[in-house]
């Protein structure tokens, strides 16, 4: 073998050219290179500082992705567990539905129709005439015996006295008058007494005369031993004979909390009823004047007394007034409304003891009722919590009656008056109630009604020195189908109360102005309010 070959040739070559060949750097020009290659060094550890964390990461972010995997593995089974559950479920429902639309289908049809419907049932199913009809003892309250339902009007006796047989169904007992002469019963309502289980909470008797025969001792007969306690409402309505109603009436009165009785004329059932109902919380008088017990009435807060024309029965004195208001401590609510009549009889001279009050918040009445029975006692009574005034009539204004209620409002100015309620307002008026404006400077809420409102409004537009409606808030502008009230009516009335307040108070008062069904009124008209509110 040949090693000759393999022996390297070692030949002469020139240094690189970069070397400077043999010269040796200068030292200042060696520490430039040290510096250079230390600052190249100290990135070279940063970056492998970099490497370093970003590797550390990495195998965080791996670990997390296994558990996370893990997670849905187990995430998955529990998935599939509820499906399997689901699964379960929507089978035995659909087992259950099929034994609940077997069970179903045995029980009869009556037995599965809405309420209404067997209302229609049971009264097109009672056999008698149309015109007998009309009056059928027993109504239900939406129920209308206009329509008449074609597959119904032919049913057998037993959907009939199922359908007698449901208390839900006949808890507002409408008893009217049957004008058959006879001594029996209106057939509804007698199969109703006999076969029905009442839950009555209501009660309406209405006209009922002499020759005819009384349901109601049937009906308390029927109701008096089942769940009496649910009563809550007695209307009584034009009766004549009302000796009947000695045996049965003191198992309902106690528990009525609103009672209605409305004779028409007749003196005598409001003069038995009224000492039975001391316990109720409404009492609605209608053509009868109130015959008051010695008991006192701890229940009732709102009582109306409607005056009835041709029914030959003067309007209430003061002093009677004042003594029903002394029977009625808890009274918050009185309405008197009747046709203009004189009081019977003279006050007595003397003067009348003063009454304070302290309950009764709202007082509704006739504007020319002033001289009936407000000037007598205006200073016998005192009313600290009076909030609202609701004048029913605004006929052509007298002196005498504006007098009365300038002393009435002067003496009720140190109240809390708050709601003042007007109706038809008409030209001629309009001076008066200006007049009486300026003693109510405590009102916030002001309801006006009539074909006069937009020239009462202009003139209170204009009354810019009156210090009144400083604490206006809402002003509510009813029924006004005649009136001339235009947008800009309302605006410079808005914009006017405004510097009123400003002015008599130092600050802005008026919080809100809010007007209501006025017809007259364009969409653009409400914007223009709207925007002056906020």
């Amino acid at each position: 073998m040949d090693l000759s070959k393999e022996i390297p040739k070692f030949t002469f070559t020139r240094p690189d050219p970069n070397l400077n060949e043999n010269r040796v750097p200068r030292s200042i020009e060696t520490s430039l290179l040290q510096q250079l290659i230390l600052s190249r060094r100290r990135y070279l550890a940063a970056i492998d500082d970099e490497i370093t964390v970003t590797t550390s990461l990495t195998e965080e972010l791996q670990g997390e992705i296994v558990e996370l995997e893990a997670k849905m593995d187990e995430k998955r089974s529990m998935l599939a567990l509820l499906n399997n559950a689901l699964a379960a479920s929507n089978e035995n429902r659909h087992k259950v539905l099929k034994d609940i639309m077997s069970l179903s289908n045995v029980i009869p049809v009556a037995r599965r129709l809405p309420d209404e419907v067997l209302v229609q049932i049971f009264s097109y199913a009672v056999e008698m005439e149309e015109a007998e009809r009309r009056s059928l003892a027993l109504e239900w309250r939406s129920y209308s015996l206009g329509r008449v339902p074609l597959t119904i009007a032919g049913v057998c006796r037993r959907w009939r006295y199922m359908v007698l047989g449901m208390p839900e169904m006949w808890r507002f007992v409408n008893v009217v008058s049957w004008e058959d002469d006879s001594a029996r019963m209106p057939p509804a309502l007698e199969m109703w007494c006999r076969y029905g289980d009442p839950e009555i909470r209501e009660i309406s008797i209405d006209g009922w005369r002499k020759h005819h025969h009384s349901p109601l001792p049937a009906i308390l007969q029927a109701t008096k031993t089942r769940n009496r306690s649910i009563l809550s409402r007695i209307e009584v309505s034009c009766i004549d004979d009302y000796t009947d109603f000695n045996n049965d009436w003191p198992f309902v009165y106690p528990l009525a909390k609103e009672t209605v009785l409305i004779s028409h004329g007749t003196q005598g059932i409001c003069d038995f009823f009224i000492p039975l109902v001391t316990r109720a919380e409404k009492l609605i008088l209608s053509g009868v004047k109130p015959w008051w017990s010695e008991a006192i009435w701890d229940s009732l807060v709102d009582l109306t007394i409607v005056g009835i024309p041709n029914t030959r029965l003067p309007a209430l004195r003061a002093s009677e007034i004042l003594e029903m208001m002394t029977m009625i401590p808890s009274l918050k609510r009185l309405d008197m409304q009747w046709d203009q009549q004189r009081s019977e009889g003279a006050e007595p001279k003397g003067g009348m003891p003063t009454l304070i009050h302290g309950e009764l918040k709202s007082l509704a009445c006739p504007f020319e009722s002033i001289e009936t029975y407000i000037s007598p006692f205006q200073e016998a009574i005192i009313c600290p919590a009076l909030e609202t005034i609701t004048l029913k009539t605004l006929p052509f204004v007298t002196p005498p009656m504006m007098r009365g209620w300038t002393t009435f409002f002067n003496n009720v100015t140190p109240y809390p008056l708050q709601k003042l309620v007007l109706p038809s307002i008409q030209t001629d008026s309009i001076d008066h109630l200006l007049a009486l404006f300026r003693l109510l400077s405590s009102l916030s809420h002001l309801d006006l009604t009539g074909p006069a409102v937009d020239q009462l409004i202009q003139r209170l537009t204009a009354d810019t020195t009156a210090s009144h409606f400083v604490h206006l808030s809402s002003l509510k502008v009813v029924d006004v189908k005649n009136a001339n009230l235009t947008d800009a009516t309302l605006e410079q009335f808005v914009k006017s109360r405004r510097s009123s307040a400003a002015a008599a108070k130092g600050i802005l008062r008026v919080e809100k102005v809010s007007v209501y069904e006025c017809p007259s009124l364009s969409p653009a008209g409400w914007r223009v309010v709207q925007r002056l509110l906020e």
